[in-house]
């Protein structure tokens, strides 16, 4: 079953939204087209996803720059997460979170665009950039770190 806060006049309500997918809130999943079994909840939630498949996306323009992603869990405000294929769980507001497989929690927290990395905490990995296999939990924590394997935990590590 689909629920989608249909615009009749622009046809947004066809059979062009992909399969088993749960859409809830205006400009949510305007972009989908083959996606299926993704749970948009929000305004603007996956508003940019078209081809991703087992999303779940809850909060105002949550995953909104989202495309092509699959597996990927974002929950909050205006979360940054990467645009092409691949796995990202983010929790919390502003946080940015684009490399494969990476976790981001908090207030401005920033996985980067490396691989796998954990951030935790406000402002927590901020500016993390390419550095890969690094995990960041506090307030401020890492704050312009761009390298490898680290592990930062407390308040304001740089």
């Amino acid at each position: 079953y689909e629920i989608v806060d249909c615009d009749w006049s622009s046809d947004v309500c066809s059979s062009d939204l992909g399969s088993s997918n749960t859409i809830i809130g205006a400009a949510s999943a305007t972009a989908l087209t083959t996606g299926s079994s993704n749970v948009l909840l929000g305004k603007g939630a996956g508003s940019a996803l078209t081809t991703g498949n087992y999303n779940t996306f809850v909060g105002n323009d949550a995953g909104s720059q989202q495309t092509t992603a699959s597996n990927s869990v974002v929950v909050g405000q205006s979360n940054t997460i990467g645009t092409t294929a691949g796995l990202y769980y983010v929790l919390g507001n502003n946080n940015t979170c684009s490399g494969l497989g990476s976790i981001s929690i908090g207030y401005d927290a920033n996985a980067g665009t490396g691989r796998f990395n954990l951030t935790a905490g406000i402002s927590s990995g901020t500016t993390t950039n390419a550095g890969e296999f690094n995990i960041f939990m506090g307030t401020n924590c890492a704050y312009g770190s761009v390298s490898n394997a680290n592990s930062k935990i407390g308040r304001a590590h740089v």
